[in-house]
């Protein structure tokens, strides 16, 4: 199992937290969700053998809520995998 988080382009409302929840849970492989109202990220637990970060991101835009692009490193976001370089 894989987990990702992903920044939403807005925070979620208790109907869009609702929403993406039952529509991530929909999708084969997704083991867990965790979208909170008035959260911006959404945590996903899933098999990537039966879905990807990409799909799930497709999920998520078709209910309505877009998920924000990292920004590429040096513009002042780091997720530490590669250890700074």
């Amino acid at each position: 199992m894989m987990h990702h988080s992903f920044q939403l382009a807005a925070a979620l409302d208790i109907a869009g937290a609702t929403k993406v929840s039952e529509a991530l849970r929909a999708t084969t492989g997704v083991g867990a969700v965790d979208a909170q109202a008035g959260a911006d990220r959404i945590a996903v637990t899933f098999d990537a053998d039966h879905t990807s970060m990409l799909e799930l991101a497709r999920v998520l835009n078709r209910a309505g809520h877009a998920v924000r692009e990292p920004k590429p490193h040096g513009a002042g976001s780091c997720c530490g995998g590669c250890g700074g370089h």
